[in-house]
C-alpha cells in the first residue's frame, strides 16, 4: 500500500486512514497502519498516536492506550497538551480519578499546563458523578491558573452549585455569562429562574433573566412558565408578565394553556380585567390552545368586577366554542348575581344548570344560603338548609359562618350563637371567620364582653384570630367609649408579635380624635407610617376632620408629603366618613374576604 499508481502516500494520508479505521472501529487495523506509516520510512507525528490513544480508551482500553503513550515517548516524541487530555479523559470516563492527578503532575513536570479542554471534562465528569465540590475545587483551580473558563466551563460549573445549593454564586456566574454575551443551556436558566420564584423580592431578576432566555430564543419549561406568570402577577408585576407572554408568542416559542391560564387568573385577581380581556382575544385571534377552565377563569372576574353582562356573554360564548359550563360556570354565576342581590337572574339561572342536567352541590347550596343571609332573609336561607340536608349533604362550616352573618345581620345573636353550636355538635370545627364573625356582630350589638368570651374560647381550640380578632374587640371598646380596654388590647395584640394593620390605627386614631385627644391619634398616624402601613382615605381622613375640630389642620395637611404618591385621593367615600364616622362593616369586608 505504499505506493499505487506512482503516487506515494503521505504522513497525512496515511492518518486520514488511521482516523477512518478507528471511527469504524477497526482500532487494530489502525495500529498495523501506524506499523505500515513506519515502514515507509515515514515521521509520524503525534496526531495518529493521540488518534489511537482516544480509540483505546472509547473502548475501555486504557491500559493499551498509556503503552502506546510509553512507545511514542521511546521514539523520541514528546506527548502534547491533546495526549494528556484524552488519557485523562479515559481515566475520568472508568472513574479512576486517583490516577488522573498523576497524570496532572506529570504535566506539571513536563511544564505542559492543562488546557479548557481537559478542565472542561473533568469538571463535567465529577458533576456527572455527583462530586460537585471537586467540580468546584476543580474550576477555582483553573481561574487560579489563568486557563479562561468557556461557556462550557460555565454551564458546567452553574449547575454544580445549583447541585450543591449555592444558588447566589450560581446566579452571579449566570449574570457573568450573559453579560460576556455567552451561551447559556436552557437548563440553567430554568434552575436560576426557579430558584429566583422561591425567593422574597427577586421578581425583577427574574424578569430580566426570563427576557433574556426568551431573546435567546429558549423559554422557561411549562410548569416553570406557570409559576413565572402567577408569581409574578402575585408579586404586583402584571404588566410584565403580559410582556413576556406577548415576546414568547412573537418569537414563535408557544405557551401552553396553563401558562395563559395563569397569567389570565392573576390579571383577574389583580382586577386588571381588560388586560385579561385582551390576551384571551389574542388568544382567541391566534389560535392559541384555550380550555373551560379559561372561561371559567374570566367568568369568575367579570363576577368579582360585578360586570354579569359581560360574564354571561363568556359563557355564551364559552358554549358557541363547543366547551360545556359546569358546576363550577354556574356557581360562580350565581354567586355573582346574589352578590349584587339579583335575586331573580339568580334564580332564573338556577333552572337553566338544572335543565343541563346538572344538580346543585354543596357548593350551589353555601352560595344561594349566603346571597338570603346577606339579603337578611334567614328564613329562606333555612328552608335551603333543610333541602340540603334533605339531598343527603351534609352543611360544612361555610355555610354555618354565613348562617352566623344571616342572624348577626338581623341582630338575633342569639341565633348565631345557637348556629355556633349546632356547627360544633355537628363535629364542623369553627374557623377564624366563624369566631371573628360571631365577635363582629356581637360588637355590632353592644355586645363586648360576649365577644371576649368568644375570642377567649378561639384561643382554647387552638385558633388564632390573629389582627382581625384584636380589632373587632378593640373596635367593639371604642365604640363603647372604652378607650382603657382598647388600648390594652392593642397593647396585648403587640406584646404577642402580631402588627396592627391600616384598620386597627384607623379604629383607635377615630376613637381619640372622637374623644378629643387628638395629640394621641397624630401619634398613632405617625407609628403607622413609620412601621410601613400606608394610610388610605379613611384614615386621613379621620385624622384631618377631627384635627380640624381643634385647630390642627397646619400640622396635619403637611402629612400628605411622608407618603408614597398616589395613596391619597380626594373622593366621597372620604367625606362619607368625615360626616358619619366609622362604622364596622370594615370588619365584616375583611371576614368575608378570609372566607372566600
Amino acid at each position: 500500500m505504499r505506493e499505487s499508481r506512482n503516487v506515494a502516500l503521505n504522513e497525512y494520508s496515511y492518518t486520514a486512514m488511521i482516523k477512518a479505521l478507528c471511527k469504524a472501529g477497526k482500532v487494530d487495523a489502525g495500529f498495523e497502519m501506524l506499523a505500515e506509516l513506519w515502514r515507509a520510512g515515514l515521521q509520524p507525528t503525534v496526531v495518529p498516536y493521540n488518534v489511537l490513544m482516544d480509540a483505546l480508551c472509547k473502548s475501555g482500553r486504557v491500559e493499551e492506550a498509556f503503552r502506546l503513550k510509553g512507545w511514542m515517548e521511546e521514539r523520541g516524541m514528546t506527548p502534547s497538551v491533546v495526549t494528556f487530555g484524552i488519557l485523562i479523559n479515559g481515566l475520568a470516563r472508568g472513574e479512576r480519578f486517583g490516577e488522573v492527578s498523576m497524570v496532572l503532575r506529570e504535566m506539571e513536570r513536563l511544564g505542559i499546563p492543562p488546557n479548557e479542554v481537559i478542565y472542561n471534562e473533568l469538571i463535567g465528569w465529577h458533576c456527572r458523578k455527583g462530586h460537585c465540590s471537586e467540580a468546584l475545587r476543580l474550576f477555582d483551580e483553573m481561574v487560579s491558573k489563568e486557563t479562561k473558563p468557556t461557556a462550557v466551563t460555565y454551564n458546567l460549573i452553574a449547575k454544580a452549585l445549583c447541585e450543591e445549593g449555592e444558588m447566589e454564586r450560581a446566579e452571579r456566574i449566570l449574570e457573568d455569562m450573559l453579560s460576556t454575551g455567552m451561551t447559556v443551556h436552557c437548563g440553567l436558566f430554568n434552575t436560576v429562574v426557579a430558584w429566583l420564584l422561591r425567593r422574597t423580592g427577586r421578581l425583577e431578576s427574574v424578569v430580566r433573566i426570563t427576557n433574556e432566555m426568551v431573546t435567546r430564543g429558549m423559554r422557561p419549561n411549562d410548569p416553570l412558565m406557570t409559576a413565572c406568570m402567577r408569581e409574578l402577577c402575585k408579586g404586583g408585576k402584571h404588566q410584565e408578565a403580559i410582556g413576556i407572554w406577548l415576546k414568547i408568542l412573537t418569537k414563535g416559542l408557544g405557551v401552553n394553556v396553563a401558562t395563559s391560564n395563569a397569567l389570565i387568573h392573576g390579571l383577574c385577581e389583580g382586577k386588571y380585567m381588560k388586560e385579561a380581556t385582551k390576551v384571551l382575544c389574542t388568544m382567541l385571534n391566534k389560535g392559541i390552545e384555550l380550555d373551560s377552565v379559561t372561561y371559567n377563569i374570566m367568568i369568575q372576574g367579570c363576577c368579582k368586577d360585578s360586570k354579569m353582562e359581560e360574564a354571561i356573554k363568556l359563557r355564551d360564548d364559552m358554549t358557541r366554542r363547543g366547551f360545556k359550563p359546569d358546576l363550577f360556570t354556574f356557581n360562580t354565576l350565581l354567586r355573582g348575581y346574589f352578590n349584587l342581590g339579583k335575586m331573580g337572574e339568580a334564580f332564573h339561572l338556577l333552572d337553566q344548570m338544572k335543565t343541563e342536567g346538572l344538580e346543585p352541590d354543596i357548593v350551589t347550596y353555601g352560595t344561594i344560603i349566603d346571597g338570603y343571609c346577606k339579603a337578611k332573609d334567614i328564613h329562606k336561607a333555612k328552608e335551603y338548609l333543610t333541602e340540603l340536608m334533605n339531598r343527603g349533604l351534609k352543611p360544612n362550616a361555610i355555610i354555618y359562618n354565613a348562617l352566623i352573618g344571616g342572624y348577626g345581620r338581623n341582630g338575633n345573636i342569639s341565633g348565631a350563637i345557637n348556629t355556633l353550636e349546632t356547627m360544633k355538635s355537628s363535629g364542623i370545627q369553627p374557623t377564624k371567620v366563624t369566631y371573628c364573625n360571631l365577635m363582629h356582630w356581637m360588637c355590632h350589638a353592644g355586645l363586648v364582653e360576649e365577644a371576649k368570651t368568644i375570642f377567649a374560647q378561639a384561643r382554647e381550640n387552638n385558633v388564632d384570630l390573629g389582627v382581625i380578632g384584636y380589632t373587632i374587640t378593640i373596635q367593639g371598646y371604642c365604640k363603647l367609649g372604652n378607650m382603657g380596654e382598647a388600648v390594652t388590647y392593642f397593647e396585648e395584640m403587640r406584646s404577642r408579635g402580631i402588627s396592627p394593620n391600616k384598620l386597627t390605627y384607623t379604629t383607635l386614631m377615630y376613637a381619640y380624635s372622637k374623644s378629643g385627644n387628638s395629640e394621641e391619634a397624630s401619634k398613632l398616624f405617625d407609628e403607622m407610617v413609620s412601621s410601613g402601613v400606608i394610610p388610605d382615605n379613611v384614615t386621613y381622613g379621620t385624622l384631618i376632620a377631627r384635627c380640624s375640630e381643634v385647630n390642627l389642620l397646619d400640622k396635619d395637611t403637611e402629612l400628605p408629603s411622608e407618603l408614597p404618591s398616589g395613596v391619597l385621593t380626594k373622593d366621597d367615600c372620604m367625606y362619607d366618613i368625615l360626616v358619619n364616622g366609622i362604622n364596622a362593616p370594615w370588619c365584616q369586608k375583611e371576614a368575608a374576604s378570609s372566607a372566600e
